[in-house]
């Protein structure tokens, strides 16, 4: 327990950058760390966080959904993000770490110079949370206590109900909900505004073709 109430701690003292942009829903503050975080925590739920090392050579498409899922429950409409924002500023966090490529170095003019998908992808390999860290973003009873840490210290009364929602969402997509499908029936596709996470154009050219689609 005492390593967990000290990661509560440490998600509770996330830095955010200040800002006139930001509202009452983020207390005045730049949301993008806690949402992340967020969103890794469902990966963990998901089983899709095997090891402290989080890789971003491979498809951030499901962190990128997830992201999005919270941002636009607390950021108004019309403004953006990339996960790749948050994920490189999360370095200045003591729990978390880039992991530069080779002939690359981490510091905080190259942190503050990703803004896309591509170019962290371009600095870093990926990140290394601490072992302890992801070990307990294993089990349940932590997950819930480092989600309600985040979304109760970062954002207001009115956003939080937000999130929690927004949390079980996600939760009841992961367990293919019956029907869940069927109500995105009709509805257009919005890609991510960062073009690195869009699917390559032959793979969903053959998804279409397999499943009938077009």
């Amino acid at each position: 327990m005492a390593e967990l109430e000290k990661y509560i701690k440490m998600f509770e003292g996330v830095r955010r950058a200040p800002g006139p942009m930001w509202g009452a829903a983020t207390k005045g503050r730049a949301p993008h760390k806690p949402l992340l975080l967020l969103a890794v925590l469902d990966l963990a739920a998901r089983g899709a966080l095997p090891a402290a090392f989080l890789d971003i050579g491979g498809d951030l498409v499901e962190l990128n959904e997830l992201f999005n899922g919270y941002w636009r429950r607390v950021v108004p409409a019309g403004r953006t993000s990339s996960i790749a924002f948050p994920f490189s500023r999360l370095h200045n966090e003591p729990f978390w770490e880039l992991v530069a490529l080779p002939g690359r170095t981490i510091d905080a003019a190259a942190v503050n110079n990703v803004s896309t998908v591509v170019q962290l992808r371009a600095l870093a390999a990926g990140a290394r949370m601490d072992a302890e860290l992801h070990l307990l973003m294993q089990g349940v009873e932590a997950r819930a206590a480092l989600r309600l840490a985040l979304i109760h210290a970062h954002f207001d009364a009115t956003a939080a109900a937000a999130l929690e929602e927004q949390a079980a969402v996600h939760a009841g997509a992961a367990a293919n909900v019956p029907g869940f499908l069927l109500t995105l029936a009709g509805r257009g596709i919005i890609p991510p505004a960062d073009r690195a996470l869009w699917p390559a154009q032959e793979n969903l050219g053959r998804h279409r073709q397999r499943f009938g689609l077009d």
